[in-house]
């Protein structure tokens, strides 16, 4: 998972949704990366794409195969096979908001973008080619940029709490070559995702070396709301239910707390139905846990 330091804490539970804005620095530079970087200095890092999504959902992670998507990206920068796959988890409500930066990104300027976390769509990942390279791609993976209150109860969301601001620095992964023995994987031709040093270029072994930040990401809360998931359902003996539904209850009453404590699928309803279950108020948008 990804590093974050730096942190600042905010008083919003994540009961609410936080938009950041992200804002992408590259550090790869003669200076930290000295042996066989290109004379010309002419480096820089494919636009980046970052998505915001649950468990379900995965750009990449370590040691894992590279999807079709993860080696076009590796390989030529192009996301187009990355923001189908995108949408496509979006229809099966695994990811939610997600974004490309519109440009490469040079250690001349940082770039700055939005990204809306949720409670249904809690983490954060990010992809980018290194240019020029074979197959090396930095960026973070499963970032939760949340901190728990560990005296509460750790399934309810209304006790964790979303970061003010964070720093994550991103290092080179390589997409990695499939040996013979290997029989699983989405690719004949692609291996598992590894940790590799620009020491020697794209390959180096020698991780002893320098071994310093690719890019950096500086995010910090810029907006939040606080809404209800409009395609989120549970069901409540032969009926279908909603948070609408939820939300014409009388709320204090027996039937409308017993249905926002209920969990379903893994998750408290007042955690999808925020502003159905009274999350929404002004107190419960921000009480200071500290």
């Amino acid at each position: 998972m990804a590093d974050l330091t730096d942190i600042q804490l905010s008083a919003y539970s994540t009961s609410v949704n936080v938009t950041y804005g992200c804002t992408v620095f590259s550090r790869w530079n003669v200076h930290d990366h000295p042996l066989n970087f290109p004379s010309n200095g002419d480096v820089l890092l494919s636009p980046p794409v970052v998505v915001a999504h649950n468990d379900k959902y995965h750009i990449w992670k370590p040691d894992l195969f590279a999807s079709e998507a993860v080696k076009k990206v590796a390989e030529t920068g192009g996301t187009a096979t990355l923001m189908r796959d995108l949408e496509k988890a979006r229809e099966k409500f695994s990811v939610g908001d997600f974004f490309q930066i519109g440009e490469p990104i040079t250690t001349e300027k940082g770039i700055t973008e939005f990204i809306t976390l949720s409670p249904f769509f809690d983490s954060m990942s990010s992809i980018t080619m290194l240019d020029p390279s074979n197959g090396t791609f930095t960026g973070f993976y499963d970032a939760k940029p949340m901190m728990t209150d560990i005296t509460a109860d750790p399934e309810d969301s209304n006790h964790h709490y979303w970061y003010e601001s964070f720093w994550i620095h991103t290092y080179p992964w390589h997409i990695g070559i499939k040996s013979d023995a290997d029989t699983k994987g989405p690719n004949l031709d692609i291996g598992t995702i590894e940790r590799t040093y620009l020491n020697d270029w794209v390959l180096g072994d020698d991780s002893s070396l320098n071994d310093s930040p690719i890019a950096s990401w500086w995010c910090s809360i810029f907006d939040t709301s606080c809404e209800d998931h409009d395609n989120f359902h549970f069901q409540d003996k032969e009926n279908q239910r909603d948070c609408k539904w939820l939300f014409n209850l009388e709320k204090g009453s027996e039937e409308w707390a017993k249905h926002c404590d209920r969990r379903v699928k893994g998750q408290t309803i007042h955690n999808r139905c925020p502003r159905a279950c009274g999350m929404c108020d002004a107190e419960d948008h921000g009480v200071t846990p500290w």
